[in-house]
């Protein structure tokens, strides 16, 4: 196996992994402000901010990385959209 495929295995992991954590943290911050959570769960402290904040700067790298690797991919689905 070439190392680029295996890099693309372990960035598409990385993004997968860091949309989960930012789904599921950007839920408990939207739902930060009902009143009515509150009484069933305990308010989130700043690790929920800082792991939605990671998680992106995370996910950001890995789809700049994910892009560049499927460059040639990119560039012949472009070529034939604008062909046809």
């Amino acid at each position: 196996m070439r190392i680029e495929h295996l890099i693309r295995e372990y960035t598409s992991m990385v993004l997968f992994i860091g949309w989960i954590l930012t789904v599921f943290s950007g839920t408990v911050l939207l739902l930060k402000g009902s009143i009515a959570l509150y009484q069933y769960v305990p308010p989130p402290t700043n690790i929920v901010v800082d792991v939605h904040t990671y998680a992106g700067f995370v996910m950001f790298g890995s789809s700049v990385i994910h892009a560049y690797l499927n460059r040639r991919a990119t560039a012949m689905y472009l070529r034939k959209f604008f062909k046809a």
